[in-house]
């Protein structure tokens, strides 16, 4: 009785970490997507730019 209560108890716990764990990296995951999508709008505006100057614009 007490070594399956024991195991719940750490069974519960553990599934909290992970849960936590997962949410944590989703969040991660978004953020990392943002930011290369900023990167990505800064790159085609610059070479826009640089085009428009190399072509007299």
């Amino acid at each position: 009785m007490i070594i399956g209560e024991s195991y719940t108890a750490i069974q519960d716990q553990a599934d909290e970490s992970f849960s936590g764990a997962a949410e944590d990296l989703t969040t991660f995951g978004e953020t990392l997507a943002a930011m290369a999508d900023n990167h990505e709008k800064a790159e085609q505006s610059m070479v826009g730019g640089i085009t428009a100057a190399l072509n007299g614009g």
